[in-house]
């Protein structure tokens, strides 16, 4: 979703995160209702394939010299 999200909105990475860290940890809370339990490492499990996702994309705009689209 990270790399995804950068593709589409390049100039808004800091809005992306967050966005992207409460919707990691909504759905870590609502695992709870279906059985499943919840993990705030599963949260950091996400946030940290977010922030490689976002890290990616970044040096591939580098190496690009632009937005990839």
């Amino acid at each position: 979703m990270s790399a995804l999200g950068s593709l589409g909105w390049p100039q808004q990475v800091v809005r992306l995160a967050v966005l992207l860290a409460f919707t990691g940890a909504a759905i870590e809370i609502l695992q709870s209702v279906t059985g499943r339990d919840m993990s705030v490492f599963d949260w950091f499990a996400d946030c940290a394939g977010m922030a490689y996702g976002l890290r990616t994309m970044s040096w591939v705009n580098e190496i690009l010299g632009e937005p990839v689209i």
